[in-house]
């Protein structure tokens, strides 16, 4: 499935980068290309932040959009 490939690539990510907090956007921009939606990227960090593999860290900052968008980290709890 799709999806799945897409968390895995996505939680690759988040465990390499382990210390660092993203945003959806950061995410798409290095880990997909523009083939990908943007709200495709933001649907898998969803359903990895509602199944504890990452975390929504509570901050915002100004999305290229001129938007808000949360920051992201793995949830080092569970691994």
């Amino acid at each position: 499935k799709k999806t799945e490939t897409q968390d895995n690539i996505i939680m690759a990510f988040f465990k390499k980068h382990k210390t660092k907090s993203w945003t959806p956007h950061e995410v798409w921009k290095i880990c997909f290309t523009k083939s990908t939606p943007i709200t495709s990227v933001r649907r898998s960090i969803s359903d990895l932040t509602n199944d504890e593999f990452l975390v929504f860290t509570k901050r915002r900052v100004l999305s290229p959009y001129n938007g808000k968008e949360g920051l992201y980290k793995l949830n080092t709890n569970t691994i």
